[in-house]
């Protein structure tokens, strides 16, 4: 990742304790409603202030969970390498894909309703990815699954086509229990989820400071087993959230900590991730905008408050477009969100594959194309550190004046290593007529369709995926 004192910063010092004070006033005095029984008296054993379901969080409180949340933990995936550290000193950015889309658009243009198969071939393509690290939870909203035992599903048909760790859904205590067994079948070790963490959850808070009870169930599960907990508040300017933009960042640091506190008052050390999520709003037809600017500001002050003051992992939802079609405004507003928050030092980038039209739909061609996005991202992120060589004169010495560095050892040693994009056309004008003048997004979608007819599939053991299936029946 890039060095944490290279990082963009948006806000001073100054500006993060008023906003963390702010944000203790809020919880001390606004209160936060939490819509399941078990946590108001769990709050009311632990001495808060309650008011039928709203809870009024004091500053020990979270200044206590702020001492317990691990500043880094790892996702164990089933081999070692796609086992992933998050957090403090973390070596890479993590990348998981999109989530909640409805309709996938073919190449043409046209739209349908997302089905299982899609979900599946979306996993494949991420287990194949060198850019992304973590699989789920929904990257399209399959149709055609049955609801009983609906999360146990999903989570199989992520576990048949992939190794890396889990991204799970909303769920009941009991379907996450049920989620909980398939994965240490998996692993083949019961108990293995005591000390490892294989899955996250991303609970959205129903701004403003409020939790819904599926929300609180699923939370309260994950942290009871010591799984992650991701608190993303989706908050729309204007709507769940004041149109100012420091009233924005107060009001989402006010929902995470409120969560943090809850997860970590259920059990001290579970790892909780610091996830900005503040989308604008088109105020002409109240449509939600993910690639505004000022949603940038709101979101990387969000980032700076968990890097900088808190020391907390974070996450936000970057590669984002309102994009209609795979085109320049699409790669122009996914590189805007990409760029901005990779600087900002997000730990974890979520919704930067193949998402478009404000988070409502997928594009397989736009998927592939976002990878060369995200492998123009890694080279920013390896090549930081590398700007200054060790002896550069000398090589500049050698050539001498007028001379021609193409035959220079040091070009022969490193042009290899010169990243090149798997999409984007760097030929002359002429060599690119000669061959055919290939459409991009018809690469893209040649692209797609050659990975899924190469990719290993099931990476489930015959046995182990026979277990699971005759568990979920059960």
């Amino acid at each position: 990742m890039i060095p944490p004192h290279r990082l963009l910063r948006c806000l001073e010092p100054a500006d993060l304790e008023r906003i963390h004070q702010d944000s203790l006033k809020v919880l001390a005095e606004v209160g936060v409603v939490f819509d399941a029984d078990e946590i108001v008296e769990m709050f009311k054993r632990r001495g808060a202030k309650v008011d039928q379901r709203r809870v009024y969080l004091t500053e020990a409180m979270v200044r206590g969970a702020l001492e317990t949340c691990p500043r880094r933990f790892t996702m164990v995936g089933r081999t070692a390498e796609a086992s992933i550290s998050i957090g403090h000193h973390q070596e890479r950015m993590v990348v998981s894909p999109g989530n909640g889309t409805l309709y996938i658009q073919e190449i043409s243009g046209e739209r349908r309703k997302a089905v299982l198969s899609d979900f599946d071939q979306i996993t494949r393509l991420c287990e194949q990815s060198r850019h992304v690290h973590l699989v789920g939870s929904l990257p399209v909203e399959p149709i055609d699954i049955p609801q009983a035992a609906r999360p146990a599903r999903l989570v199989h048909h992520l576990m048949r086509h992939s190794r890396k760790p889990l991204l799970g859904v909303a769920a009941t205590r009991e379907e996450a229990e049920a989620v909980f067994d398939i994965i240490e079948i998996a692993f083949g070790c019961s108990g293995f989820l005591d000390d490892h963490v294989a899955i996250a959850y991303s609970v959205n808070p129903a701004s403003p400071l409020c939790f819904e009870a599926l929300s609180c169930a699923t939370l309260a599960a994950y942290a009871r087993r010591n799984q992650a907990v991701f608190v993303l508040p989706g908050i729309l300017a204007g709507i769940s959230g004041p149109l100012d933009l420091t009233g924005l960042v107060t009001l989402s640091n006010a929902e995470i900590l409120a969560a943090l506190v809850c997860v970590q008052l259920i059990r001290p050390g579970a790892p909780v991730v610091y996830c900005p999520g503040t989308f604008m709003v088109n105020m002409k037809n109240v449509y939600t905008v993910t690639a505004s600017p000022l949603s940038n500001l709101v979101n990387m002050a969000g980032l700076q408050l968990a890097r900088h003051y808190y020391d907390l992992p974070c996450r936000t939802m970057g590669g984002m477009t309102d994009a209609k079609m795979v085109d320049f405004q699409a790669g122009a507003e996914s590189m805007q969100n990409l760029v901005l928050y990779t600087m900002a030092g997000a730990n974890i980038i979520s919704q930067c594959l193949g998402v478009m039209d404000s988070l409502t739909v997928t594009s397989f061609e736009k998927w592939v194309l976002d990878e060369e996005l995200l492998g123009r991202i890694a080279c920013l992120e390896r090549q930081f550190d590398q700007l200054v060589s060790e002896d550069p004169a000398a090589a500049i010495a050698a050539v001498g004046i007028s001379g021609s560095y193409l035959t220079q050892p040091t070009t022969m040693h490193n042009c290899r290593n010169i990243w090149m994009p798997t999409l984007s056309n760097w030929d002359p004008h002429d060599a690119w007529c000669r061959n055919g003048r290939p459409p991009i997004l018809e690469r893209a979608h040649h692209l797609f369709l050659e990975r899924m007819e190469n990719c290993e599939t099931p990476v489930l053991p015959r046995d182990i995926d026979r277990d699971i299936r005759k568990y979920i029946d059960r």
